[in-house]
């Protein structure tokens, strides 16, 4: 073999090496359990009205290998995995912590999608306090990552917030019900998985088809029939796959060169969203009707599957209240708690890694 042909076959086998991310990191058993409880938190907080998976995900220190991961799914890990490198691929693509943190997710979805949805119902203000005390110390711990904090970075705070706060408070519209818009709403929808302070299924109700894809996947798993039901959930999904690549791309593009506004529009879009989670609300409307209406569904996002169907105006009003009963108090309790929660990890955190600080 000449010089020029093994000069080739060098370079053809390193266009497929591994290239893992900055932000791969290898880990042991442990490390990886580690890992899949971060994904039950995760899908914890999918179940919650007003808060995302990406919330979380900031929460528990693992935003920027998540995001670098799923950016991580190019056309050379395609080369990867059509050339047989497994090995390559799983490191390209990080997938020993995908696969880790979706079981986690997978399992709290599962798990506590049955339960979050009764405390929500049964005792709404301490649920939701707690996920408020979560959120507001995350914000702190957020905005201290933030590398500089001049006139800049305030205004992305700001700007981040506000948006958020009106955004939040929008009402749902009516929307068609064609393919090409199902694809684009998986394609928006799915942007929220990583998005701190959006919920995925907030998205789809302003969008006017969050009822629609329930009814739909609802009534695939029902019938197991390959029909319209099973082409609106696979053109959904595709716009879902398309999103999360498309949009992770763009927040690590934003990330790697923009790091202190993008961090700094995060954290405002986190207080903003504070307004959707707030634990002393009031629903006005014909609540009694529509909960009439509702009895048959059981679903995490009962609040918005609730004002969807309805179509009477239901609204849940934030309030400061005139009287506090012991749910008041116990939300008031439970927000110091979620703030404790968070402080408490991120000291035990620093103190096993102190470069972290």
């Amino acid at each position: 073999m000449t010089s020029q042909e093994t000069s080739t076959t060098d370079q053809a086998t390193s266009s497929l090496e591994a290239k893992p991310s900055d932000y791969y990191q290898e880990r042991d058993l442990k490390g990886y359990a580690g890992v899949t409880v971060r994904g039950v938190l995760m899908g914890g907080a999918d179940v919650i009205p007003g808060v995302s998976g990406g919330t979380m995900a900031l929460i528990v220190g693992i935003y920027r290998e998540l995001v670098a991961s799923i950016k991580a799914f190019d056309f050379h890990a395609v080369r990867l995995l059509l050339s047989g490198n497994i090995k390559g691929f799983s490191r390209h693509v990080n997938l020993p912590f995908l696969i880790a943190l979706g079981m986690g997710i997978l399992v709290a979805i599962g798990s506590l999608s049955k339960v979050l949805p009764k405390l929500l119902y049964t005792y709404p203000a301490p649920t939701k306090g707690f996920f408020f005390g979560l959120i507001l110390a995350s914000i702190y711990l957020v905005w201290q990552q933030i590398e500089r904090h001049d006139a800049g970075t305030v205004i992305m705070v700001l700007l981040g917030a506000v948006g958020a706060y009106f955004f939040v408070g929008l009402i749902p519209v009516q929307t068609p019900e064609h393919l090409g818009f199902i694809f684009l709403c998986g394609f928006i929808a799915i942007c929220a998985m990583i998005l701190p302070g959006i919920s995925g299924a907030f998205l789809l109700l302003l969008l006017g088809k969050y009822a629609f894809i329930l009814e739909s996947l609802s009534n695939l798993i029902k019938y197991r029939k390959i029909d319209h039901n099973f082409l609106i959930v696979v053109v959904f999904a595709a716009g879902c796959a398309c999103g999360l690549l498309a949009f992770s791309r763009f927040l690590n593009w934003l990330l790697d060169r923009f790091h202190a506004p993008t961090l700094a529009a995060l954290t405002g879009l986190m207080i903003g969203s504070l307004r959707k989670i707030w634990p002393y609300q009031t629903g006005t409307g014909d609540y009694q009707t529509v909960q009439e209406l509702t009895t048959q569904y059981f679903w995490p996002f009962r609040e918005e599957i609730l004002f969807t169907l309805s179509k009477k105006g239901l609204y849940m009003q934030n309030h400061w209240p005139s009287q506090w009963n012991s749910q008041y108090v116990l939300a008031a309790v439970l927000v110091v708690a979620g703030v404790m929660c968070v402080l408490t990890l991120d000291f035990v955190a620093k103190r096993r890694n102190p470069s972290a600080g």
